[in-house]
């Protein structure tokens, strides 16, 4: 039982380490304009209607990163779509495969697109509308909101964390002296 309460009493800082690696790894993402990948996932919001039927606008996708990809895999990816050198997150659909070079290509779109594995964030797992609905609310479309609400729960967790060690410590003096 003491074992048990030990490791309970240690969990709230372990959230908390982890909840401050989510925080920089975002953070670090955000500032080089990439998308955050947790445990090698990461969850974006579909823009446009060139994957329709199969990925609406606004569909909340969740994208695994692979060792490989295979043609009719439907695959996220950085790519320069109007020629300015910004890459953008498109998501098609794998339609040649060489090597580590794939051609992809829009379920409802009419263009290809050349890309390098390199280049490949991952393979879409899932998707929901229902979530997508929820995300592309506009408190959530605002990502210096998220980071803020985000930011201010952690601290939140920080100050509570900081007070009950403080209670813990005192309740130690106050045992110690009534020994």
């Amino acid at each position: 039982m003491k074992t048990l309460k030990k490791i309970l009493a240690f969990l709230p800082f372990v959230i908390f380490v982890i909840a401050v690696v989510l925080i920089i790894n975002i953070s670090i993402s955000i500032k080089s304009h990439k998308v955050p990948k947790v445990l090698g996932y990461s969850y974006m919001i579909v823009e446009t209607g060139s994957m329709k039927p199969n990925l609406e606008i606004n569909d909340f996708i969740v994208v695994k990163e692979k060792d490989d990809y295979q043609v009719d895999d439907v695959v996220s990816f950085y790519y320069d779509l109007n020629g300015d050198d910004i890459k953008e997150v498109v998501t098609h659909r794998i339609k040649i495969k060489d090597n580590n070079h794939f051609v992809v290509k829009g379920d409802n779109d009419e263009g290809t697109q050349e890309v390098s594995k390199e280049n490949i964030i991952g393979k879409v797992v899932y998707k929901s509308s229902f979530l997508g609905s929820i995300f592309t609310l506009k408190i959530f479309s605002n990502k210096n909101i998220i980071f803020g609400v985000l930011v201010a729960l952690l601290l939140a967790f920080a100050i509570y964390q900081i007070i009950n060690i403080i209670k813990m410590t005192e309740k130690g003096k106050d045992k110690g002296s009534q020994d």
